[in-house]
């Protein structure tokens, strides 16, 4: 998570100087379904939390329009009905970006999807 957080804001910092970009933050969604202790809410949603505190300490100032939203379906799904769950999922992913339009999106999910 931390690489890829490095990564989302160089390439932030990189076309924020295009002439007309006007996006402002960088908004990092996680989208994660389940309760899986491999890749599930409680093993991954603090990985990133973590990797997030350790890079704003790093770089304050940079990143201090950065922040990271969730979207979590709580429960234990086989693969047929987490694909029924995509969407119900995929509108709440569209309305935070609605919400956030100004900002760079990155979505993110770890290896249940």
């Amino acid at each position: 998570m931390y690489r890829l957080l490095n990564c989302v804001i160089c390439i932030h910092l990189t076309i924020s100087g295009i002439e007309g970009y006007d996006r402002r933050g960088v908004t990092i969604i996680s989208v994660i379904i389940g309760d899986n202790p491999i890749y599930g809410y409680y093993a991954q949603s603090p990985a990133y939390d973590v990797a997030l505190a350790r890079a704003l300490r790093m770089f304050p100032t940079t990143l201090s329009q950065v922040r990271r939203l969730s979207v979590y379906k709580p429960g234990n799904y086989s693969c047929p009905e987490a694909a029924a769950l995509m969407p119900i999922l995929a509108m709440e992913v569209d309305q935070l970006i609605r919400d956030n339009p100004r900002d760079f999106t990155v979505l993110i999910s770890p290896g249940g999807l």
